[in-house]
């Protein structure tokens, strides 16, 4: 739905002791946004580093999300961040961003807001709601660091509300 953006991310977001400090951010995206139809996925890191919030964006040419399932998956390791886009890697990013400034615990966060700038949120019409995002599963792997293989922790195939993994938001602002 053009005016929408389908997302799931980590997030580190500081503890209850550090107040949020963007030279700090650890952020790796998969961005769903039919407004850009050219692009509609696209790939970022956020990270902190020099005193400031660094980006690094890509986006996905030639590719139609609409009323499909897809497979996204993305890859962490001190190595590399990687992203696959059903089965096929289409991105892979090494050096520091990988390794020296995405590197603390994240939490996964899926969404789907609309956005009010110039770009992503073109094409929004109301008169079209409810709209509605699905995600069919969700796994959850760890990275051993010694075999340098990932072991999964969780599967969720939402059947129900698991309140131990998910928190439920109601809003948030990205302006």
């Amino acid at each position: 739905m053009k005016g929408t953006v389908s997302s799931f991310f980590t997030y580190w977001s500081g503890d209850e002791n550090t107040a949020f400090d963007p030279s700090l951010w650890n952020e790796i995206d998969v961005e769903l946004v039919p407004s850009v139809t050219a692009a509609p996925f696209a790939t970022n890191i956020h990270y902190g580093g020099n005193g400031k919030h660094n980006k690094d964006p890509l986006k996905i040419q030639d590719f139609d999300p609409d009323h499909k399932y897809h497979n996204y998956w993305i890859e962490w390791t001190p190595e590399y961040i990687s992203w696959e886009l059903n089965g096929v890697e289409i991105r892979r990013v090494t050096g520091q961003a990988s390794s020296n400034y995405i590197t603390r615990f994240a939490n996964l966060h899926m969404d789907f807001w609309t956005p009010t700038f110039a770009g992503w949120g073109d094409g929004l019409d109301d008169s079209t709601m409810p709209w509605y995002t699905h995600y069919r599963w969700v796994q959850v792997y760890d990275y051993d660091l010694d075999t340098k293989k990932f072991k999964r922790r969780w599967r969720d195939d939402f059947h129900t509300l698991d309140t131990s993994r998910w928190n439920v938001a109601n809003g948030w602002s990205y302006d």
